[in-house]
């Protein structure tokens, strides 16, 4: 079987006829750049964004929160993954409300990492 890489993916389904949404998750991309490049492939052809997560921690949340708030995301997205983790490697957990978590604004990605924590769980 033929292995599409993700950017080729992207071009083809609209080609396809595709009437759903395209599903972004910068773990599968490569990184937040080559996911905002995917997205604007799909955002070209007329195809339906949605931000999704492969159930990452903060820091890869947060990432996916930064790329997707520059995109118009049309089937929203549901970065959940903190919610499930028993302790997390960052100082100020993210501030999840109603359905809605806030972006950090503090520099870099606005977390703060936790050099305890990180190297309690660093594998050894």
């Amino acid at each position: 079987m033929k292995q599409w890489r993700p950017a080729t993916m992207a071009m083809r389904w609209p080609m396809a006829v595709f009437s759903g949404a395209y599903a972004l998750k910068i773990a599968k991309a490569g990184g937040p750049a080559q996911a905002l490049k995917l997205a604007h492939v799909a955002q070209a052809a007329g195809v339906a964004l949605y931000g999704g997560t492969m159930l990452e921690g903060t820091l890869g949340t947060v990432a996916s929160l930064h790329a997707w708030s520059t995109l118009k995301l049309q089937w929203g997205t549901e970065m959940f993954g903190p919610l499930l983790l028993k302790d997390d490697i960052v100082v100020t957990p993210l501030a999840f409300s109603q359905g809605q978590v806030t972006l950090p604004q503090g520099p870099g990605l606005g977390v703060e990492i936790d050099d305890d924590k990180l190297r309690f769980y660093a594998r050894k």
